[in-house]
């Protein structure tokens, strides 16, 4: 998990906003140590008790859909735990986010929101307000970002939103020191099998792309 992902667990709390607030979800979602809000022991269930997870050589680590609470090691992709398709908290935020790019932040979408932090495994503080769109929609992003961390929703979110590329480069740059995202990428390539049958749209393609 990148450190961009981790440090997106910690913002303002909803409640007092001038204090920073780490989510729950940090601890279900990575390995990490105790000031990012990450999950510090594995293999809880493990007849020989918990471990301390190694961070100072480790750094961060993916914990969602894993199950090293039960093992200190496994040797493969294979999981017990269901792999999700589509979640119910998906579902609310994109209703939320559908009242709110109508100008909706009243208190049906910020009721949508709330849902999702307020169930037991999250219990998050509540916002009072969405306030303005546009600050709703910071809102919003930022709850699907730690939401759905690690089910293949993110990049299709920046998509839409029309932010992949800065988002994607400014994040890319911290990590690797490269902004590798360039304008056609928000685009699929045209297939070769396609561009071969097709010479009306091979003549449009330049370089795979059109």
């Amino acid at each position: 998990i990148s450190t961009t992902a981790v440090n997106a667990f910690t913002y303002p709390n909803p409640q007092t906003p001038v204090t920073n607030y780490v989510d729950p979800r940090a601890a279900f979602t990575f390995y990490g140590d105790a000031a990012s809000g990450g999950q510090t022991q594995y293999c809880q269930q493990c007849t020989t008790g918990p471990v301390a997870y190694p961070f100072a050589a480790q750094k961060y680590r993916w914990l969602k859909y894993e199950y090293y609470n039960k093992m200190a090691s496994f040797g493969g992709p294979q999981s017990g735990i269901n792999g999700q398709v589509i979640r119910y908290a998906d579902v609310l935020l994109m209703l939320a986010e559908s009242y709110i790019q109508q100008g909706n932040t009243g208190s049906v979408p910020l009721g949508l929101i709330n849902q999702v932090r307020s169930r037991p495994s999250v219990n998050a503080p509540l916002y009072t307000s969405l306030g303005s769109q546009t600050n709703a929609m910071t809102i919003l992003m930022r709850e699907r970002q730690l939401e759905l961390t690690g089910e293949q929703s993110r990049y299709f979110d920046l998509i839409r939103w029309g932010i992949a590329k800065q988002t994607i480069n400014a994040e890319m740059q911290i990590e690797i020191g490269t902004q590798p995202f360039q304008d056609k990428n928000v685009l699929f390539p045209i297939p070769l099998q396609e561009k071969n049958a097709n010479s009306a749209v091979a003549k449009d393609i330049s370089g795979d792309w059109n």
